[in-house]
């Protein structure tokens, strides 16, 4: 989540806009912190990471905003605005879900130098399926005016990672950060 965070934002100047769709336990939104956004929302409706969100403060956080509901139903309100960044990461959707977004992404970004990713472990079992979802990705990004880039990160996991994890979510030797930026 850190080289993520890094790729999307460390050539913004300072009070960039950052859209996180999906808070979690919050991890990319702590990198994005350290980037100081001036506008940094974040669209969540789990009742889970809502508790966590409010129990850490991040809504005392200077620029955050908290928008409780489900990126469909966030997506509608017009005041919401674009960004400079775009990230993507919720929980148990799909790629048709995924998919969905992607149509949504050429409206969210504010100009030729914003860009827009997401969490990509489609298939994080399974190499041949895993490059399937990379590049089909790709051709629909592509098909709604976004060129992207794949930066490789090389995790080091041991068998203790997953001890006690009843099903093993990740297993390739490579996972891919993609950055999609306009073709303007």
């Amino acid at each position: 989540m850190d080289r993520t965070a890094h790729l999307l934002c460390a050539d913004l100047a300072p009070s960039f806009s950052v859209l996180n769709i999906g808070f979690g336990l919050g991890i990319v939104d702590t990198y994005f912190q350290s980037y100081r956004p001036g506008r940094h929302v974040i669209v969540e409706p789990h009742p889970d990471a809502l508790a966590f969100l409010r129990q850490k403060e991040w809504a005392d956080r200077e620029g955050v905003e908290i928008v409780e509901k489900r990126w469909e139903e966030a997506l509608l309100d017009p005041d919401l605005g674009s960004f400079d960044v775009v990230y993507f990461d919720t929980y148990s959707q799909d790629y048709k879900d995924l998919k969905k977004f992607f149509d949504e992404v050429p409206a969210l970004l504010n100009g030729p130098n914003a860009r827009f990713s997401f969490f990509h472990g489609l298939a994080g079992t399974n190499d041949f399926l895993y490059d399937v979802y990379t590049r089909l990705s790709e051709l629909d990004l592509q098909s709604i005016g976004l060129s992207t880039q794949w930066h490789a990160v090389h995790p080091q996991l041991t068998e203790e990672v997953w001890r006690g994890i009843r099903r093993e979510y990740w297993s390739l030797p490579r996972f891919l950060i993609p950055v999609s930026k306009m073709n303007l």
